[in-house]
């Protein structure tokens, strides 16, 4: 459990004195640490959830997750149309395979406080939520017999299409050329990752990131923000 809750307290730590403002990545306006933390609710919210889960679904050396639980809420073709566990498609994206897995999710989670104090925190979360759901739903499409999926990597590559491209100021043809690019470049980074994966039994699921990135890019636009928070 320590190595869970210790992970937690270093991305509030570094939230609360590092992390960029809401107008960009290099911002470097002051402000305290209770308006930091609080301009930053939303992806401590979410990290909290995750972390609260893992301590509650893993095995008690707190490395992987307690089978069992992985089959209940990830998701499978056997487990949803099999089992008829319709639930599973939302709660697969906040359980996640073991430790690393976790932590590599949390780490790329963290610089994206800048995003949710650029478009606040209900717009922030409402992302998070369609990109992980809908991730998930059309993966059903995609994903092999047999084959199990969790984690919030889908919902998370959401965040970063909905950080490049959620700008009420983006004209189509922008707005296409950016989403293009941002999803080439999730496809890089998720084949990086999966060269570098420190546990060979578990895949990365590319095709999960890519559809949750595509999925904030067309939230984001059918539903775009006439001005940003003040």
């Amino acid at each position: 459990m320590f190595p869970l809750i210790f992970i937690f307290f270093v991305l509030v730590g570094s939230i609360a004195f590092y992390s960029p403002q809401k107008q960009s990545l290099r911002d470097s306006t002051k402000t305290t640490v209770l308006e930091r933390l609080l301009l930053s609710k939303g992806t401590l919210l979410i990290a909290a959830l995750l972390v609260g889960l893992a301590i509650l679904s893993f095995e008690p050396t707190y490395y992987y997750i307690n089978s069992e639980y992985a089959h209940l809420f990830g998701y499978s073709q056997q487990g949803f149309f099999g089992n008829h566990y319709y639930f599973q498609p939302l709660t697969s994206f906040f359980f996640h395979f073991n430790l690393y897995h976790i932590v590599a999710n949390l780490s790329i989670l963290l610089p994206l406080s800048a995003y949710e104090r650029r478009v606040g925190t209900l717009r922030f979360l409402k992302v998070f939520f369609v990109s992980g759901l809908f991730s998930s739903l059309l993966d059903m499409c995609f994903i092999s017999p047999g084959t199990l999926s969790m984690g919030a990597s889908g919902a998370i590559a959401g965040l970063w299409a909905g950080y490049a491209l959620d700008r009420p100021s983006l004209t189509n043809t922008e707005w296409m050329r950016n989403s293009v690019l941002v999803v080439l470049l999730v496809l890089f980074l998720s084949f990086f990752q999966s060269v570098r994966q420190f546990d060979a039994n578990i895949a990365i699921n590319w095709i999960v990131h890519i559809l949750g990135a595509i999925s904030a890019a067309v939230y984001v636009r059918c539903f775009s923000l006439k001005s940003l928070p003040t």
